[in-house]
């Protein structure tokens, strides 16, 4: 397979589940994000990618997930709906899939960022503010601030995760290999 089919069918998989999971949670099936993740999964590691180092990215990712998700629950800035569970100390799970979906384009669609900070960060605080501002628009979550200032958080914290996501990967890269 080319590397630019490759490329096209990896930001279709990530799209697969940004709207399966938007789609679910609109239709109170909060059980699918996890089912189409987990496919979507599959079918990356499978077909994709077979690094090992990849997988360990994506735990880490969930793990950054949970870390940003939670800042933004427990600070008050974002209100989500969605709940699998009725815990509130943590993010939906829904927004871990979302993280994935975010992962498993690092190493491929998005791999043209590599090593290009300026613009990764730039992308990060275009881009995630943007996806959050869809959701919003869509009642999938809440901003408990002025949009404007909700927006300027997230800008920062969206560029700020996006370079570290590239960080960490380039880290565990090196650590692990292929």
């Amino acid at each position: 397979m080319s590397i630019k089919l490759s490329k096209i069918i990896n930001a279709v998989l990530f799209y697969t589940i940004w709207w399966g999971t938007i789609i679910s949670i609109i239709y109170n099936l909060f059980y699918m994000p996890i089912v189409i993740t987990l496919i979507i999964s599959f079918l990356h590691f499978t077909f994709f990618s077979k690094n090992k180092y990849e997988i360990i990215f994506i735990i880490y990712c969930m793990l950054i997930a949970i870390i940003y998700e939670g800042a933004y629950l427990n600070t008050g800035i974002i209100k989500y709906t969605g709940y699998l569970f009725d815990n509130n100390l943590f993010p939906p799970l829904w927004t871990i899939c979302m993280w994935v979906s975010l992962g498993i384009t690092i190493n491929h669609s998005m791999n043209l960022l590599k090593d290009k900070s300026i613009i990764t960060g730039l992308c990060g605080a275009i881009f995630g503010p943007l996806g959050y501002f869809s959701l919003m628009k869509l009642n999938i979550l809440t901003f408990n601030y002025s949009l404007f200032n909700t927006l300027l958080v997230l800008s920062a914290t969206c560029s700020s995760s996006l370079l570290a996501l590239f960080y960490l990967n380039k880290k565990i890269k090196e650590n692990y290999g292929n």
